[in-house]
């Protein structure tokens, strides 16, 4: 990952009032093996969040959320990609 190794500030989720409404709108779906190893977020056909846990990159964990997730979405998926 081309940013993997920088630093960030983090914020908390509930700092952020506009993330936080619409993480609380949206569906959530987890994969977790014994910990929380990915997830995605799903506002109608919104995908909103995708998130995989560095240790389980290259492990298939995205294109099991890719594929699992047009079961769960209303219409055509919209995915915005920050790059």
């Amino acid at each position: 990952m081309q940013y993997e190794n920088a630093q960030f500030e983090l914020l908390a989720l509930d700092k952020d009032e506009i993330r936080y409404s619409q993480f609380l709108e949206s569906g959530i779906f987890v994969y977790r093996d014994r910990d929380i190893i990915a997830f995605c977020t799903i506002y109608g056909s919104e995908i909103r969040t995708l998130f995989v846990h560095s240790k389980a990159r290259g492990k298939d964990m995205v294109i099991k959320l890719l594929e699992f997730m047009p079961s769960k979405i209303n219409g055509t998926a919209i995915l915005y990609v920050a790059a």
